[in-house]
């Protein structure tokens, strides 16, 4: 419960952070290994490494345009890029780029489309300037909350689009696949 209170207070003091020049709305927080990933709506992820609760210390960010939703499941990031589902790989933080892309999965969330997409996805290390972000939902203990279109239980990862549920088996990072059809909704 101490480490939901002090998540929640970081959260709310998202905006005395030191980060670099991008600004949004926070959505999404996922804790996993000691870490809490922030969504920044539509720009990315930023990455706090929490093995310190009471000091809180900004590693970076992950630059993955149009994303909403995450999860994270070992080292790998689940992550919306655009109407995309990718699963990216963040042993090595500083090294990531769409070479660390693990697998793609096109059109996924046909509600995220967007006419023009940037393939980029890339790391931008922490500057000097302060970080402009407002809470909008909270998420703990590596699961996923009610405002999540992605949660995790052991090997799966479930991923809600308007009509459907979709299942991925992610025991295996480099082996990623759909599991099954897709469930209506």
């Amino acid at each position: 419960m101490k480490n939901l209170t002090l998540i929640i207070s970081l959260l709310f003091s998202l905006t005395s952070l030191q980060a670099q020049d991008i600004s949004g709305k926070a959505g999404k927080i996922w804790y996993s290994n000691n870490h809490l990933y922030v969504n920044i709506q539509s720009k990315g992820v930023l990455v706090i490494d929490n093995t310190k609760p009471e000091a809180p210390k900004k590693l970076g960010f992950i630059e993955i345009e149009g994303n909403i939703d995450i999860a994270v499941k070992d080292k790998v990031l689940f992550a919306n890029h655009n109407d995309d589902l990718v699963a990216i790989d963040i042993s090595k933080l500083g090294k990531i780029n769409k070479r660390k892309v693990l697998k793609r999965f096109d059109g996924i969330f046909p509600q995220y489309k967007k006419e023009k997409k940037s393939a980029e996805i890339k790391w931008v290390k922490p500057t000097k300037k302060r970080w402009m972000a407002s809470p909008v939902s909270i998420v703990s203990s590596s699961k996923g909350g009610s405002m999540a279109c992605f949660t995790m239980t052991d090997s799966y990862l479930y991923a809600l689009t308007p009509t459907a549920i979709q299942a991925f088996n992610v025991d295996k990072p480099k082996r990623i696949e759909k599991a099954g059809e897709p469930t209506n909704i």
